[in-house]
């Protein structure tokens, strides 16, 4: 998360919820990627409320799957689940996606968000780029690059993803997909961002996924 100071309390409290009734929840790390507001801050003074949560701290500006690589790698235990820090996704929500994995029956969980509160602009290239990504890689999800997801550790030790910014979910689920990964998905609540301003930039994103999409296409031809 980058510049999410509002947001990081109400994501502690949420958490706190869940695992006072939930205990495979063993640890929360929140990676803080080069804030210059009051995020780290925030994070640090939630620790003592709730001691499973951890901070990893980015050096510079990484992007989202660098974060989430940088967490991955400091998580000590063999189920990861990766979300936004802008409340748009409930960690309330997350024993839907280890469901499937603790069961023996999926390797890889995309949580399907209901409900759409995106601008228009938004809503027109997430569905073009939705339709495309459909179109060329047939996978089992509705939207590629929802920001709720759990994986088994050691799989996702497999797949060498690349990906240092918002492409990082496409190329997961695609080299996932390669390698015949059990991937499933389970309806989640999704709302609008609760605070904060959103860091993608939609143009520019949508290109960055699309220029991916190809060289991961020609990739698995090759």
């Amino acid at each position: 998360m980058r510049d999410e100071s509002a947001n990081v309390k109400p994501l502690c409290e949420a958490f706190a919820t869940l695992t006072s009734t939930y205990a495979h929840v063993g640890e929360v790390i929140f990676v803080d990627d080069h804030s210059k507001d009051s995020t780290r801050e925030e994070i640090k003074a939630n620790t003592a409320s709730l001691p499973i949560i951890r901070a990893v701290v980015q050096n510079e500006e990484s992007g989202k799957g660098a974060a989430i690589k940088s967490g991955f790698r400091e998580s000590r235990y063999e189920i990861l689940v990766m979300m936004d820090g802008d409340q748009q996704y409930t960690p309330l929500d997350i024993p839907q996606l280890l469901d499937p994995i603790l069961a023996g029956s999926a390797d890889l969980v995309v949580g399907r968000g209901r409900g759409h509160h995106s601008s228009t602009l938004r809503r027109i290239f997430s569905g073009s780029f939705q339709l495309i990504f459909a179109c060329m890689f047939r996978l089992p999800v509705s939207c590629p690059n929802e920001g709720l997801k759990a994986i088994v550790k050691a799989k996702f030790s497999e797949l060498d993803v690349v990906a240092d910014d918002f492409d990082f979910d496409i190329e997961l689920l695609i080299k996932a997909r390669e390698r015949s990964f059990r991937i499933t998905q389970v309806q989640v609540h999704r709302r609008g961002r609760a605070a904060g301003e959103s860091k993608v930039r939609v143009f520019p994103t949508t290109v960055r996924f699309c220029a991916r999409m190809v060289r991961l296409w020609f990739g698995q031809r090759k």
